[in-house]
């Protein structure tokens, strides 16, 4: 199996266009337009490589976490499992980039001399982020329905503490000029709800076999902790505006994020909290999206490299299927994370 993989990515990076995109620019007489031509290219080689390797190798680390729940090795040791294969995927996706980046250099370079100050300059980052998180607007309905096909209970909760299970990782590519810019990024987010209790309000009824119908009523209840797990591959564009220079280079932005959501725990869902001993009870991956803001500075290391912080408030957003037999639900909130994040940026030109 393993020998499978390695060869689906091999042929992957022998099939990327690394060469020919470069070759054809080298006849072109150095200048603004063949940078920027150059640049397209290199960042829709990168697109290529993370829409492939990023979920290709998110989902095997989903899933190898969830075998090592089953084995009752405990939600850590799955996590990390997780991290570890999905941090290999996107290290693989840099380093491929990377070497179709080398293709470029030279036109970037040749071509940033001869340019006018001011003029785009293209660049590669990477960055680590440490945040705090909580879900808010948890809603959920039974599958089931009952009167004018309306589901039989609803319930909510305005917020739930969570914890970052690993920081978030991940690298950029993108350009800048005089006054804006924008960069394609991919990275890993990881978040896991904390020892709490929580209130809902609820209405409606559970039909309960040989009992009949059940009410739900305002509550709350004790949740454990890791009682959800939240994993999640992240790739999106930021676009940003330069703000006035005082010694740092001040920035801020908004972009726009396309997720592959993972859920896991040992229980099978809110309504159902009876532990699934040495078992996966909930394992759900979704598409979801999100929007965030940022707000950050750069100060130049070199003529090449700069250091980066950014603030970045961002919402992310779930929809997955929960629980078992007559409490079988959808569940549906937002993330809502608060990030810092700090990182080291390479100029390409």
């Amino acid at each position: 199996m393993l020998a499978k993989q390695l060869l689906m990515v091999m042929l992957l990076y022998l099939a990327l266009p690394m060469g020919f995109p470069a070759s054809s620019l080298d006849a072109r007489p150095a200048g603004p337009d063949s940078s920027k031509a150059a640049f397209k290219e290199l960042l829709l080689s990168t697109v290529i490589a993370e829409a492939y390797l990023a979920p290709y190798t998110f989902i095997w680390g989903v899933t190898l976490g969830g075998s090592a729940i089953t084995q009752d090795e405990g939600p850590e040791r799955a996590t990390a499992t997780w991290i570890g294969i999905s941090l290999a995927g996107l290290g693989l996706g840099w380093f491929m980039t990377d070497q179709i980046a080398k293709e470029y250099v030279t036109i970037l370079r040749t071509a940033s001399q001869r340019a006018e100050p001011g003029s785009w300059r293209f660049y590669r980052l990477v960055g680590a982020g440490v945040s705090t998180a909580s879900i808010i607007d948890f809603e959920a309905e039974s599958i089931y329905t009952g009167e004018q096909s309306s589901p039989q209970w609803t319930a909510g909760t305005a917020e739930v503490n969570t914890a970052t299970t690993f920081p978030a990782l991940g690298y950029r590519i993108g350009g800048s000029g005089g006054r804006w810019g924008g960069e394609f990024e991919a990275s890993l987010v990881s978040h896991h709800t904390k020892e709490q209790t929580v209130t809902y309000d609820a209405e409606g009824y559970v039909v309960v076999p040989g009992i009949g119908r059940v009410p739900i009523e305002i509550g709350s209840v004790r949740i454990p902790d890791r009682f959800l797990m939240l994993h999640s591959l992240s790739m999106g564009a930021t676009f940003y505006a330069w703000l006035p220079k005082v010694i740092v280079r001040p920035y801020v932005g908004l972009g726009g994020r396309l997720l592959l959501n993972s859920v896991q725990s040992q229980y099978p869902g809110p309504a159902n909290l009876t532990l699934e001993e040495g078992n996966l009870a909930l394992d759900s991956m979704t598409l979801g999206w999100g929007l965030h803001a940022l707000f950050g500075v750069r100060a130049p290391l070199a003529d090449k490299k700069f250091l980066y912080a950014e603030f970045r408030p961002a919402r992310h957003y779930f929809a997955y299927e929960s629980g078992s037999g007559f409490l079988q639900e959808r569940d549906n909130f937002t993330l809502q994370i608060f990030e810092f994040q700090l990182g080291l940026g390479f100029y390409l030109n």
